[in-house]
C-alpha cells in the first residue's frame, strides 16, 4: 500500500503541467487546508529545480564544520554520555533544566555519535548511500528494526561534477517514517534530502541530510491532523566517515539535531495554539492567564523530550553499523532480487493499525 502511495507521489512530481501539480495538491490534505480557520497565510507548495535543489544541498555542505566533527565531542563543547554499545559511544548535548523548551540562541537539541568501525569505505558507503527504495528500507530496517516503519525514494537530482570519476555527489530527496518514541506521542515522518559527497582526499565521504520546509511540494509527505503523523520539520543531520591515520579501520562520526530557532511550520503552529486558547480565555483574570503559560511551558518541555528522545533513537542506529556490515559479508542482508524486498514493518505511519499486503 505505502508502495503504491510512493509510486503515485514520484509520478505527480515527474509532471510538468499546472493542471497535474494541482490535482496532486487537491488530492491530498495540504497544510492550507489546516489553517483554514486562521488569518494566517502560508506560501503554496512549489518544488525547486534540479539546480536550486543541488546548489541549496552543497550550501549546507559547506557550512558544516567536518574538521570539528571529526575530533569528537571534546572540541564541540560540554556533553553528556548516554550510552556506550561496542566501539561506538552516543552523547547528547547538555542543557540546564531551566533552559529547556526555552527559545534560547544556543542549539539544545543536539546528539553525536562516534566510533571506530573494521571496514571499507565501500562497505559502508553501500549502506549510507542508497540507490534504491529497496535498498534504503533494507538498511534502514536493519539499522532501526520495528522503529522504522517506511522509506520512499522520491527525486534523484542529477550532479555535475568536473571529476573524471563517478559517484562523488550524489543528491537524492527522501522520506522515512518512525514509529512513535513515547506512549502518548504519535508516528513521525521526515523528509529531507540525502547529499553524499566522496572528500576530495578520497579518503573518506561525508553524507549531508537536511529537513525539507512544509512550503515545498513532496508527494510521499504526510499531512493533516487526521493522519495524526508528526512532521520533523528542522531535523538535520550529518555523517563524517573517513579512514583513521596510520591505522586499519574507519572514524564514523554521525551529528543530528533540530534547528534553533523553531522553524518557522512550529512557530506557525504554536502560535495558532496560541491564539485558540487565548480566545477562549478571553473573559479570564490574570490568575488563569498565569496558568495558562504554565501549561504552554510544559507543551515546550514535552516537545523537547520528545525531540530528544528521536536524535537519540537516531543515533542508537548508529551503533548498529558494524552487525551490518558483518551481515552483509555473509550474504544474509537481502535477497538476489531486491525489488521483491517488502518492509518488515508492516505498519501503516497514520497510526499503529496493521494492514495486509
Amino acid at each position: 500500500m505505502l508502495e503504491e502511495a510512493g509510486r503515485r507521489g514520484r509520478e505527480r512530481w515527474g509532471s510538468s503541467s499546472s493542471s497535474e501539480t494541482s490535482e496532486g495538491l487537491s488530492s491530498t490534505p495540504s497544510i492550507p487546508s489546516q489553517q483554514s480557520n486562521t488569518t494566517m497565510r502560508v506560501p503554496r507548495a512549489a518544488t525547486l529545480s534540479d539546480g536550486e535543489m543541488l546548489q541549496r544541498a552543497r550550501a549546507a555542505y559547506t557550512s558544516e564544520d567536518f574538521v570539528s566533527l571529526a575530533a569528537g565531542p571534546e572540541a564541540k563543547g560540554p556533553w553528556l554520555r548516554v550510552e556506550a554499545v561496542g566501539r561506538f559511544v552516543v552523547f547528547r548535548k547538555q542543557v540546564a533544566d531551566s533552559k529547556v523548551g526555552t527559545n534560547s540562541d544556543s542549539n539544545e537539541l543536539e546528539v553525536l555519535c562516534a566510533g571506530r568501525l573494521d571496514a571499507s569505505l565501500e562497505e559502508v558507503a553501500s549502506i549510507l548511500r542508497s540507490n534504491s527504495e529497496g535498498e534504503l528500507n533494507s538498511a534502514m530496517s536493519a539499522l532501526y528494526s520495528k522503529s522504522f516503519i517506511f522509506g520512499s525514494y522520491e527525486r534523484e537530482i542529477p550532479c555535475t561534477t568536473d571529476q573524471d570519476d563517478d559517484g562523488c555527489e550524489y543528491l537524492v530527496v527522501k522520506t522515512k517514517s518512525f514509529a512513535r518514541t513515547s506512549m502518548l506521542g504519535r508516528n513521525e515522518q521526515w523528509c529531507y534530502f540525502d547529499y553524499f559527497r566522496r572528500k576530495d582526499e578520497r579518503d573518506g565521504f561525508t553524507v549531508t541530510k537536511r529537513a525539507l520546509p512544509a512550503a515545498e511540494l513532496i508527494p510521499g509527505r504526510i499531512v493533516g491532523e487526521s493522519t495524526h503523523v508528526d512532521q520533523l520539520y528542522g531535523l538535520n543531520a550529518s555523517y563524517l566517515v573517513e579512514k583513521l591515520p596510520d591505522r586499519k579501520g574507519l572514524r564514523v562520526v554521525f551529528r543530528a539535531w533540530f534547528e534553533s530557532p523553531e522553524s518557522e511550520e512550529d512557530q506557525a503552529r504554536d502560535s495558532r495554539s496560541t491564539l485558540s486558547r487565548s480566545s477562549r480565555r478571553q473573559s479570564s483574570n490574570s490568575s488563569s492567564s498565569s496558568g495558562s503559560q504554565s501549561k504552554i511551558n510544559r507543551a515546550d518541555t514535552r516537545k523537547y523530550k520528545e525531540r530528544m528522545g528521536r536524535l537519540l533513537a537516531m543515533a542508537h542506529g548508529v551503533t548498529h553499523l558494524p552487525k551490518l556490515v558483518r551481515r552483509r559479508r555473509f550474504g544474509l542482508q537481502e535477497p538476489a532480487d531486491r525489488s521483491a524486498i517488502q518492509a518488515q514493518n508492516t505498519r501503516c505511519p497514520c497510526g499503529n493499525a496493521y494492514y495486509r499486503s
